[in-house]
């Protein structure tokens, strides 16, 4: 007995009810796999810009960190610098100087009274070669080694207003070829 075929090929009759059940099955899992594919749930777009906020931030915290710690360093060297110059003229036997120096901000220009506070101290050395911290000079001495400490201070401004300070020392000897 000869059979006829669908379109597919397939016989008819009995086969038939197997091909509507394979193409509705088939169907089925179409259908949910397109829910699927379809896109993105609320829950997982929240967790993303969440990630991406969270990434900003930080970005954004240490460029902030990153220009201040430039700012401190720039007003550090300059105190640096203060305290070198100072330590040249006192070993030339020039006087040092000791006041007030404006350093100049890194990034706002326009803050130009950012007062630093220069301080020059002599301390009499003792014998043993240790530093008599009780006894402080008004200049050095001729012919005794003396210890010499420049200290700059300063208040910087911002978010950091705890004061700052460097210092240089030595130990000096005048009129001693």
């Amino acid at each position: 007995m000869i059979r006829s075929l669908d379109k597919t090929g397939a016989r008819l009759g009995r086969d038939r009810t197997v091909l509507a059940r394979c193409f509705r099955y088939h169907r089925s899992l179409s259908i949910v796999e397109s829910k699927k594919c379809r896109g993105m749930s609320l829950v997982e777009v929240v967790i993303c810009l969440l990630i991406v906020m969270m990434a900003a931030i930080a970005t954004i915290g240490a460029i902030t960190y990153t220009r201040l710690n430039m700012e401190m360093e720039k007003q550090r060297l300059a105190a640096l610098n203060f305290c070198r110059q100072s330590m040249e003229a006192m070993q030339s036997l020039d006087t040092a100087y000791a006041g007030s120096k404006s350093l100049v901000p890194f990034n706002a220009p326009g803050i130009e009274d950012l007062n630093a506070n220069i301080r020059v101290e002599y301390f009499k050395l003792n014998p043993e070669g240790t530093v008599d911290w009780n006894t402080s000079l008004t200049a050095p001495l001729l012919e005794e080694p003396v210890f010499a400490r420049v200290s700059v201070s300063w208040i910087p401004y911002g978010t950091q207003e705890r004061p700052q300070e460097v210092s240089m020392s030595t130990v000096l000897t005048r009129g001693i070829d």
